[in-house]
């Protein structure tokens, strides 16, 4: 089933490249959430009570996400609500990395920006993965997706902790925010992604 589900993802760009985009911002993505605790004692002298703040406004921002997905619904290309939520996370990520010693406010606010955008990015790549990906594959990519997902999340924490330690913590924030809202900028201008729910249709019809 996974080497069908990659057959499939191979054998159209514009999906390889969505995909592949998807996988790097979960490697980069994963391992940076993974640093708020550092992130909270070494850069804003905080504890326990602070590192629960943050949790908090992730989860409010998710919740905020996920009411306006509901009521908004995103633009009528999707891949374009989907690509400018996540280079807005990037920038999100990058105000994180560069705040300054101890601005819990201005980490918390980006922080809860950060849930919001994430929540956007994810409920509409999940339905433009079930409109362009026939129903028959469905299970297969998905499955394919998820593998990715794993293999890439404990990478990314293999990757981020020498760094973090080497270069500092918020290094490896301002890295990932960077590399997220370049590559997902630089996605507009890269025609196979664009249109990639064009061609949804005609794969279905050929699947």
């Amino acid at each position: 089933d996974l080497r069908e589900g990659f057959r499939f993802v191979w054998g159209w760009k514009g999906l390889m490249l969505f995909v592949a985009i998807g996988t790097l911002i979960n490697l980069l993505g994963r391992a940076t959430a993974s640093l708020i605790p550092i992130l909270v004692t070494q850069h804003l002298g905080g504890g326990v009570l602070e590192f629960g703040l943050l949790q908090s406004a992730i989860g409010l921002g998710a919740i905020l996400g996920g009411v306006t997905l509901g009521i908004w619904g995103g633009f009528k290309r999707r891949v374009v609500t989907s690509l400018l939520a996540l280079a807005l996370d990037g920038i999100g990520i990058l105000v994180v990395g560069l705040s300054p010693r101890g601005a819990f406010a201005l980490v918390a606010g980006a922080i809860l920006v950060i849930g919001f955008l994430e929540t956007l990015a994810l409920g509409i790549n999940g339905a433009v993965g079930q409109a362009i990906i026939p129903p028959e594959m469905q299970g297969r990519v998905f499955a394919l997706l998820m593998t990715m997902s794993q293999i890439a999340t404990p990478l990314g924490l293999a990757i981020a902790g020498p760094v973090s330690d080497a270069l500092g913590v918020q290094f490896w924030w301002l890295l990932t925010g960077i590399t997220i809202t370049t590559v997902c900028v630089a996605a507009f201008f890269v025609p196979d992604i664009m249109h990639i729910e064009d061609r949804a249709q005609p794969v279905a019809a050929e699947g």
